[in-house]
């Protein structure tokens, strides 16, 4: 039990209550689909998203970087080409290298739920660092600017698509440490904007390479 002080302290704090705000922000988007009452498992998701995360996990973990894949087009179509193909983008990695393939209901929940839930974190603590520091709005302003960011068309139907998902979950870090090296250069700044900037034109790349079969 937390005593009255450490209480005050806590609700004193407007980081704490700004990070709790976002948690259960994104928690409540997500309550359908974590309660079970209804599934982020349709369309898209369903026909091709959860398929192509299930083969690239099943070539992870036994140490293979698929290139090809033989069951479709009996490997006509270079894997490594596909628009959507993921198989490049590290931070999703360990949910595939760590999904239980033989459990569809466990797979299901490594492979769509867990990286959504942690892009959609991503993108409103993001936005709200971007319009704190950066834009110097309040702390209200930025709180619900943020949960605005998630809770727009585009991040309410993106779901579907990972990729549209994830590029837009790393724009508002980005633009916020451009105006950080604006302001003072520093080359943890430049490494970790790079590291991010990598994250985002992978998913550009797959556009080329889609192009380009």
């Amino acid at each position: 039990m937390l005593s009255g002080d450490k209480l005050k302290v806590i609700l004193s704090n407007k980081m704490i209550l700004a990070s709790v705000f976002l948690f259960l922000s994104v928690t409540i988007l997500f309550l359908p689909a974590l309660s079970g009452w209804r599934g982020i498992f349709h369309d898209d998701q369903a026909m091709e998203e959860f398929s192509r995360y299930c083969f690239v996990a099943r070539n992870l973990q036994h140490g293979v970087i698929p290139l090809w894949d033989p069951q479709t087009w009996c490997g006509a179509i270079p894997f490594y080409a596909r628009y959507y193909a993921n198989t490049y983008y590290i931070p999703l990695w360990p949910f595939l290298l760590l999904a239980n393939l033989n459990n569809l209901n466990q797979a299901y929940w490594s492979l769509i739920l867990a990286p959504l839930f942690l892009h959609y974190l991503l993108a409103a603590f993001g936005m709200y660092f971007l319009l704190r520091r950066v834009l110097k709005a309040g702390y209200i302003a930025s709180c619900f600017g943020a949960v605005a960011y998630i809770y727009s068309p585009t991040f309410v139907y993106a779901y579907v698509w990972q990729q549209v998902i994830v590029v837009q979950a790393w724009l508002p870090w980005l633009l916020t440490i451009y105006v950080s090296l604006l302001k003072q250069w520093q080359v943890w700044k430049v490494l970790l904007a790079g590291a991010i900037f990598s994250f985002i034109l992978n998913k550009k790349a797959c556009l080329k390479a889609f192009l380009a079969e």
